[in-house]
């Protein structure tokens, strides 16, 4: 893609966030975790970010925030994802990660323009390759509030999950297969909901 092209992409978020920055996205019903918007093609939509569809561009429109990117490695495999801190999503506070729908070779590409610093896990990539992925989709969403939701809240909203697995002493796993959803229930820290295209889930499972 034109550098030049992508430069204006990039100025033109910054005025579109500028101005929708002060928005109520609180107030909107489309903002709750549980409204999940499946759609014919296997995709999902949860939080304005259509899986599969939506790239990092729109998202940050969507957000009306700019993202930080991190390359992980995750079980011996490369994994980049869009990490934005302390959005307020229906009225509280949350971060979101939204994993990138890249191939492994281009993620080897991604690896060698990495900043020569190590953040904890993860690494900074160059500015310069930053620019090149904006028009990545985003291939999975994962939502991390500031509160804990009990498992009464969870059973209201998303009902009685296919499946319940305890991961460890404190971090239980209910998986909700329709939905394209799981969620990490943790008594000793951070809830996690991880939203994923239900076909990839149906096929991961045959």
């Amino acid at each position: 893609m034109n550098r030049t092209f992508l430069i204006l992409l990039m100025i033109g978020t910054a005025l579109m966030i500028a101005v929708v920055g002060d928005r109520d996205a609180e107030q909107t019903a489309d903002t709750m975790p549980w409204n999940i918007q499946t759609l014919d093609n296997g995709s999902s939509r949860i939080f304005g970010i259509t899986l599969g569809k939506t790239n990092i561009q729109d998202a940050h429109q969507i957000f009306a925030h700019f993202s930080e990117t991190r390359l992980f490695t995750v079980n011996n495999k490369l994994e980049l994802l869009a990490h934005f801190d302390e959005l307020s999503i229906a009225g509280l506070l949350a971060e979101i990660d939204l994993i990138y729908d890249i191939s492994e070779t281009h993620l080897e590409k991604v690896q060698q323009q990495v900043i020569n610093s190590r953040r904890g896990n993860y690494q900074l990539i160059r500015e310069s390759m930053l620019m090149e992925l904006l028009t990545t989709p985003v291939k999975q969403l994962i939502y991390k509030p500031s509160i804990d939701y009990d498992e009464r809240i969870i059973a209201q909203r998303f009902g009685e999950p296919e499946d319940r697995a305890a991961v460890n002493d404190t971090i239980e796993k209910l998986s909700y297969p329709a939905l394209g959803l799981v969620i990490y229930l943790d008594s000793d820290g951070s809830d996690k909901f991880v939203y994923s295209r239900i076909k990839k889930i149906a096929e991961a499972e045959d």
